[in-house]
Parts: C-alpha cells; sequence; structure tokens
C-alpha cells in the first residue's frame, strides 16, 4: 500500500524537475537571441533603409570672387578674418528647378549656422552660398566644415580656414 507521504515526496521532485528545465530553456532562448543580436542578424531588430544620394553637387570650392556664370575665380582654403566675402561654389550636375541647396557650416566642431536656395534654372552648373561681413566685423578664426545637401539629403562636405 502506498503512503501519502511517498505520493507527496513525488509531487515535489517533479514540480523540481519542470522548474529546473524552464529555467534552462530560458537561459538557452536568452544567450540564442544575445548571439543573433551581437551579429546583427536579429529579426527584431530596427530596420533601416539605404539613403540614395542625389548625385547633384559633385564639387564645393571656396573663393572670394565669382564670375558671370557662377564659377569660382582663383579657388582657395585660406581666407583672412576681414575678407569682404566668402563664397561657397557648388558644382552641379543635371539640376533641376524642383531642387533645393542647403548647407551647414561648423566653426571648430560647433554649429555656426546653415541655409538653402533653390536651383536657378534646369541644367545649371553652378550655385553658391556667400558669407558676407558687416561693417567693422571680422570672421572669426578656425576652420570651418562645410556640410551641402540636396533636398535634405547629405552630398559632400570640404573646409576652408580663417587666419
Amino acid at each position: 500500500m502506498k503512503s501519502l507521504k511517498s505520493e507527496k515526496g513525488f509531487a515535489e521532485v517533479l514540480i523540481i524537475a519542470f522548474i529546473f528545465v524552464v529555467l534552462v530553456a530560458g537561459i538557452g532562448f536568452y544567450v540564442l537571441n544575445r548571439q543573433k543580436s551581437t551579429n546583427g542578424s536579429s529579426a527584431a531588430g530596427p530596420t533601416t533603409s539605404k539613403v540614395s544620394h542625389p548625385g547633384i553637387i559633385k564639387a564645393e570650392a571656396f573663393t572670394s570672387s565669382i564670375d558671370s556664370a557662377g564659377a569660382p575665380v582663383k579657388p582657395t582654403k585660406s581666407f583672412s578674418i576681414s575678407e569682404p566675402k566668402i563664397y561657397v561654389v557648388v558644382s552641379l550636375s543635371n539640376a533641376k528647378t524642383a531642387q533645393r541647396l542647403e548647407y551647414t557650416r561648423y566653426l571648430n566642431g560647433k554649429f555656426v549656422d546653415n541655409g538653402s536656395l533653390a536651383v536657378a534654372k534646369d541644367g545649371a552648373k553652378y550655385a553658391s552660398f556667400d558669407f558676407s561681413l558687416k561693417v567693422g566685423k571680422t570672421h572669426p578664426k578656425g576652420t570651418y566644415l562645410i556640410k551641402t545637401y540636396t533636398n535634405g539629403v547629405f552630398e559632400r562636405s570640404a573646409t576652408y580656414t580663417v587666419q
């Protein structure tokens, strides 16, 4: 005849075995998913879409004057603090009037300003942004980084210095 005490002991062993199996399975699941996320192959990871660069801005040049076509005259990467105007001239390819050109300017890694302009005409070869001095002022010394964009999509970056 079975005693109540022996049946109770069997149930406790079963519960302990069940908890052990659940813990081992949980730890295994955690380790497996952690390895997948470390390798970048997690199915639950964020999805990113590849950005297509328009390719409108082909080059950036810096100058203190531009010709009648908007092309840079004597491009340079160094300016004096008293230079009346500093132009950022962008060379364009397949530009359309529906496009907007933008820049963001940084001085020694700190944001200075930004701006934009519409492409003047279809097939334009150049566009420019100018930084003019106000009366009695000078350009702050340092290294300037200019990032250019077409319709909000990054195209190019270049630097110039003011000494």
